[in-house]
């Protein structure tokens, strides 16, 4: 069993019908199998949730198949554990990569705290961190 911190790229591309790679299936089959185990910081869900809407709200999906998913996905009951120097520690790598904001840095850090993988679609993210942090891994 593995654990896993996911992003919220990779949690709306395993909610949203669409076209999704066969790697991201396989990360999907293993977490719903029991097989791995995700977690994620506070923020995946506000984040999660603001995608979907952001879908609805460019018709993308209906507000009913919206709700829907918002549904399925608080009831997948992922835990945001926020570990001592949760925090800290993303305020350090968004500082390291010279960006304004923290968000994104609180899935590297939680990662790090963890010594598990990050599962991600945020091309810009892998990018930005996959060098000192190899755990970072981008999803096709």
């Amino acid at each position: 069993m593995a654990l896993r911190c996911i992003d919220a790229s990779c949690m709306v591309a395993c909610l949203v019908p669409g076209d999704q790679s066969y790697e991201m299936m396989r990360a999907w089959g293993a977490f719903e199998s029991g097989e791995d185990h995700w977690v994620g910081p506070p923020l995946l869900y506000s984040e999660t949730v603001s995608v979907i809407r952001r879908l609805a709200f460019q018709g993308l999906l209906t507000n009913s198949e919206a709700k829907g998913i918002v549904q399925d996905f608080v009831a997948l009951d992922i835990p945001t554990p926020v570990p001592r120097g949760l925090y800290e520690l993303a305020y350090d790598i968004a500082e390291r990569y010279s960006v304004s904001r923290a968000y994104d840095a609180c899935y590297v850090a939680l990662a790090q705290i963890y010594t598990c993988e990050l599962l991600t679609m945020d091309k810009r993210l892998h990018k930005l961190a996959h060098r000192d942090y190899p755990l970072v891994r981008l999803m096709p």
